[in-house]
């Protein structure tokens, strides 16, 4: 996920990332690649609200944002970053986004298995490239996991060309239970950011100094912080926070489930892998159901572990439609997710 502001010297771009799995009696959550940020053709509507209290650090905590008051929302668009004006700029991105608080302004982000980054931003009055790209976590990331990386990056602004050089250190410092003015998202984790760069302006021999302190709230099956809050200073104090809007249909699941679940891919045509929250406490039943309510697969697994579990199913076989993936643990907690055959 991306939180745009508007990408000057004085306003640098916040990049701000999600993810998560389940807390309170499902155990700890993790989070792993291909369920941290939004993909290409995917559009998000997020509220800017005033700060709040983030909470305490530890496990099983409820997290109180009821009082977030919206002062407005953003769309943040993501495509591929071929389809965009600076694609050819930043051919290791994998994916792009554009916020409609500053259109024409893109990010460009590279993912791996094992690796999310900022690798740039451009657009008509400003660039930013990355040697050493803004990493803010590596995979899996689970509660009590540390990630640090160190950027380098070169950029001009309104034909002010500058170096950044700094860092970012992660943490998973909180899971537990999340309370947003529309209602509770149950197991989300929590990410503790912190961020210290310098921009040094080499024509005017100049410095500024960007400091950053925000927690973002992640939940798998939702590609975005489902809410975040930050305190940052860059020649001036800024504070606010963001919630995801509850029209989009991964809230709405995440709602109804208290286990997170994804899908990938989806749509699948051979194999999907199954990506769901286990306490490791007891077997889960794992069931395919089709679009008439018969159930095509049905399996009870034992898991090593708290955190992620994952199943791969050969669907090779399988007729084209519509079928809901549903994962059940031993304490009567769900998770349900559409998945599309072609």
């Amino acid at each position: 996920m991306v939180h745009f502001v508007k990408t000057t010297l004085m306003r640098p771009l916040y990049a701000c990332i999600t993810f998560g799995l389940p807390g309170a009696l499902l155990a700890q959550p993790t989070a792993n690649a291909g369920m941290v940020t939004g993909q290409p053709g995917d559009s998000f509507v997020v509220h800017s609200t005033q700060y709040v209290n983030p909470g305490p650090s530890g496990a099983n905590v409820t997290f109180d944002l009821s009082s977030m008051i919206s002062q407005g929302t953003v769309t943040q668009t993501y495509s591929t970053p071929g389809a965009t004006p600076y694609g050819s700029s930043y051919p290791t991105a994998t994916v792009a986004v554009e916020g409609s608080d500053n259109p024409g302004s893109f990010g460009y982000f590279h993912e791996t298995g094992s690796l999310y980054e900022l690798i740039g931003t451009r657009s008509s009055y400003y660039d930013l490239t990355c040697s050493n790209g803004m990493g803010l976590f590596d995979f899996p990331f689970t509660y009590n996991s540390t990630y640090t990386d160190v950027l380098s990056c070169t950029g001009n602004s309104s034909g002010y060309p500058f170096n950044r050089n700094g860092s970012t250190t992660t943490t998973g410092d909180a899971y537990g239970d999340l309370i947003l003015p529309y209602g509770t998202i149950m197991n989300v984790l929590r990410l503790h950011i912190q961020q210290d760069y310098l921009d040094y302006l080499s024509g005017l021999g100049t410095s500024y100094h960007y400091i950053s302190d925000g927690y973002m709230y992640v939940k798998p099956g939702i590609h975005q912080p489902v809410a975040s809050v930050y305190n940052t200073s860059y020649l001036v104090t800024t504070t606010f926070g963001t919630y995801l809007d509850a029209s989009y249909v991964g809230v709405q699941e995440a709602m109804r489930n208290a286990i997170g679940i994804d899908l990938v891919p989806n749509p699948a045509t051979d194999r999907v892998e199954i990506l769901y929250g286990s306490s490791g406490d007891g077997p889960v039943d794992l069931e395919l159901i089709d679009a008439v309510g018969r159930r095509v697969i049905a399996e009870r697994r034992s898991v090593a572990g708290p955190g992620i579990a994952r199943q791969v199913w050969d669907i090779s076989t399988l007729p084209a439609g519509l079928y809901t993936v549903c994962v059940t643990d031993q304490h009567g907690q769900r998770g349900s997710k559409r998945l599309v055959v072609q």
